[in-house]
């Protein structure tokens, strides 16, 4: 675990980050507000995060449990348990513009970015409710697994990821045909999650067994869980999509995971009892936790490990998105890693390109390729391309051959480099390293002795060829000679040695 005065610096350097981020993105208007479900008052607090200070109380249905703001900050969707309907309040002046019906046990609420869709996991129903934001209407319901509480969609609008929390599975819904098309098993009744801004991770709270599940969502799979304190409920991301934040509800604590290494950062407490919802400021100074039995909202500055509180009304829950996130954006275009690996035999090398923090519209970034120690012509194929991103995509490949020579020879090396970012930036590492493992082994006589890259050589030589040179001389000379046109380096102790087979005329 990190150090807590390492995570406080690295806090305060996203802080400033972000800052410019919120900025970027809110333009001119007002700071955003905090938007909290009281589910035994049956109402939705108003917090300006500017001030820290209750502006509004807004009436609601019965037993408000899940909130998601859309992106724009225009509207609020809140799902109310307890009369299976949806309130959509308008953020503007604060009123309930619309109520609609929905599944039974309406719970998590989320709304994909381009505003057009809301979705609500319906806990005893067992389905999603679809619902068209231009006319506030059900537009399909989405049969799933036992139990669904959160819900969450990935930046694209592409996929809706739901916890079914009886089924202690995750399913995953294609809006284009609101289908299922995967159902996963993660951990023991998963409650929360959240997808990261380039999509390619899902963070799943799973309640009994005090962990959090990891799905990679390129491929459906789901990776190693993280622990985490007793019984997590709500997950938030910050706004550069570094760190994830988990509510334990059994521990009142706060969990911090680092989302580069997946591990848990620090945990800090949660300012109240039985905390649920939890969400992050746009510009990643405030950490806000609805604590639902001591009925309060704890706002923690990680920072500064600073706790202020504020009273709202009676059991805030707050479950979901309950503060204006930053749009997901183009984001950046980098290699997957550093260095790669091929064998001389492979026949070609395979490079991933991918696209972080954001696949909002389509994108592209020139590859190339350039000689490290490894040769152009001889060792690979010189390649240049463009490498295309459709949005919602966030992962590409490019490809180019290598040679398979007969030459023993030490390891090469290719250099790797992306540059002229469109409809993105470039993000880190723009430049790689391929290592060529060679495949070659030993054969013919050795000269010189061992210890040495060697190189094969099967020549044919008669008499008048020869012309009194002795053909073994002359073999190690033209030996000699195709090394020295390969550039390749003779050992430290000055030698080069040869690996040559001679066929004398009969």
């Amino acid at each position: 675990m990190k150090s807590l005065a390492s995570i406080r610096t690295a806090l305060a350097v996203l802080a400033k980050s972000a800052c410019l981020l919120a900025l970027t993105t809110l333009g001119a208007e007002a700071a955003p507000f905090a938007y909290i479900t009281n589910s035994a008052s049956n109402s939705v607090s108003v917090i300006d995060i500017a001030s820290n200070a209750v502006t509004s109380t807004v009436a609601v249905g019965t037993n408000p449990t899940g909130v998601a703001v859309s992106f724009d900050g225009a509207r609020v969707y809140v799902a109310n348990t307890g009369n299976n309907s949806m309130s959509v309040i308008d953020a503007g002046s604060n009123t309930v513009a619309s109520t609609i019906t929905v599944g039974n046990g309406p719970a998590g609420v989320a709304v994909d970015p381009a505003g057009s869709r809301a979705y609500v996991a319906n806990g005893i129903s067992n389905n999603v409710s679809v619902i068209d934001t231009s006319t506030n209407a059900v537009v399909a319901t989405v049969p799933v697994q036992n139990g669904p509480n959160g819900v969450a969609v990935n930046p694209a609008g592409t996929r809706v990821f739901v916890a079914n929390t009886n089924s202690n599975s995750v399913s995953v819904i294609d809006t284009a045909n609101n289908s299922v098309v995967a159902t996963l098993i993660v951990g023991l009744r998963p409650f929360g999650l959240v997808v990261t801004l380039d999509g390619t991770r899902v963070y799943v709270t799973n309640e009994d067994s005090n962990t959090v599940s990891v799905i990679d969502a390129t491929n459906n799979s789901v990776l190693a869980p993280i622990a985490v304190d007793d019984s997590p409920n709500g997950i938030a991301l910050s706004p550069d999509g570094t760190l994830v934040y988990v509510a334990n509800f059994g521990s009142n604590t706060l969990s911090m995971i680092d989302a580069a290494s997946n591990s848990l950062a620090a945990t800090f407490g949660a300012g109240g009892v039985n905390p649920i919802g939890v969400a992050v400021t746009p510009d990643g100074l405030s950490v806000y936790v609805a604590n639902s039995t001591s009925g309060g909202v704890a706002v923690i500055d990680p920072v500064a490990n600073t706790i202020a509180s504020i009273a709202v009304g009676l059991q805030p829950t707050a479950f979901g998105q309950f503060i204006v996130g930053v749009t997901p954006g183009a984001g950046t275009l980098q290699f997957s890693a550093a260095s790669y690996s091929v064998d001389e035999g492979a026949g070609s090398a395979v490079i991933t390109v991918t696209r972080r923090n954001g696949n909002e519209g389509s994108a592209s970034v020139q590859f190339a390729t350039s000689d490290g120690s490894a040769i152009a012509g001889s060792d690979y194929t010189a390649t240049s391309a463009t490498v295309s991103f459709a949005a919602g995509e966030s992962s590409r490949t490019v490809s180019f051959p290598i040679a398979d020579d007969a030459a023993m020879e030490p390891g090469e090396t290719i250099l790797l480099t992306l540059s002229n970012a469109t409809g993105s930036t470039l993000g880190t590492p723009s430049s790689a390293t391929l290592n060529i493992a060679d495949n070659d082994s030993t054969t013919g006589s050795v000269f010189g002795g061992g210890g040495c890259a060697l190189y094969d050589l099967d020549a044919d030589l008669d008499a008048d060829d020869r012309r009194g040179i002795d053909d073994s001389l002359m073999l190690m000379l033209i030996a000699a000679l195709l090394g020295l046109l390969r550039h390749r380096a003779a050992d430290a102790d000055g030698c080069l040695r040869v690996s040559v087979q001679h066929r004398h005329p009969r």
